[in-house]
């Protein structure tokens, strides 16, 4: 019998997520929108969410949400990660043989 390959989460750049974070004691912040990267805040790490409309009149602002304020995340719909590019002005490295 074929094992089923383990599907492997990764946020990816344009993906879209909603989410709830931390506020207050009360209070959690919802946020949806699409995902554009990573940063950091001094020493903490925070996820950066360009809002949708669903956030009136901040569309298009982008929001960091420390990765320690996230209580759960939901996929909306998850876009295919980005195949990195080598740079044109790098050179192959040199092959010998022998």
């Amino acid at each position: 019998m074929a094992k089923k390959e383990k599907r492997r989460i990764v946020l990816t750049e344009g993906s879209k997520y909603s989410l709830k974070s931390l506020g207050s004691r009360d209070h959690m912040i919802e946020t949806t929108g699409s995902f554009v990267g990573y940063t950091t805040i001094g020493s903490e790490e925070a996820l950066c969410m360009e809002l949708d409309g669903s956030h009136k009149g901040m569309k298009g602002k982008v929001r960091l949400i420390p990765v320690h304020m996230v209580v759960a995340l939901d996929i909306v719909t998850e876009a295919k990660p980005k195949e990195p590019k080598r740079p044109e002005s790098v050179p192959e490295a040199p092959q010998y043989f022998g």
